[in-house]
């Protein structure tokens, strides 16, 4: 004996419901997804602000403990050795450029402690040409020599947590 089971409306079904409960699903998981992707990609990107914060602090430190070398009475000798460098020669590539930042020969080490890096700050100074002293007014003697004063160009260098992450500073200094 066959059974028939009977609609009471009357009309056949075709499930309908069924595929559009589906499709509702999909766009659900795609927005689910796509909320995930975001959510990662600005993690990263608060954490690569973070470390490129922490490297420029290490590199503003280093900056600051060699103008300290710079305000002494007495200054190093400029001998192309531990930081302290004569101007490159015209043409040729400065200094900071050409150097190996991780030696400790080349670079000078910063004296204090800087936690939370992948490695300690470093600097260089290089002794640029001295100038004169301009002077304005004409409150001066004529002919009277000015004193020459000291430039130099001081450059440090900072790394963040894993040292993937790099920032220099330059700054001159007149002495």
């Amino acid at each position: 004996m066959r059974r028939q089971i009977l609609n009471p409306s009357g009309s056949q079904q075709q499930g309908a419901a069924l595929i559009m409960t589906l499709i509702f699903l999909v766009l659900l998981t795609m927005i689910g997804v796509t909320s995930v992707r975001v959510s990662t990609l600005e993690e990263r990107m608060a954490g690569n602000t973070s470390d490129r914060y922490r490297a420029f602090q290490a590199a503003e430190a280093a900056l600051r403990d060699c103008e300290s070398v710079l305000q002494q009475a007495s200054l190093p000798a400029f001998n192309n050795t531990n930081g302290y460098y004569q101007p490159a020669a015209v043409g040729a590539t400065p200094r900071w450029k050409s150097i190996n930042w991780s030696s400790s020969t080349a670079s000078r080490e910063y004296s204090g402690t800087f936690s939370g890096v992948g490695s300690k700050p470093r600097c260089i100074i290089e002794e640029m040409p001295a100038m004169q002293m301009a002077t304005s007014g004409g409150s001066l003697k004529a002919g009277t020599p000015q004193p020459e004063l000291g430039v130099y160009r001081i450059t440090a260098r900072g790394t963040g947590v894993t040292g993937d992450t790099v920032v220099m500073l330059q700054t001159m200094y007149i002495r």
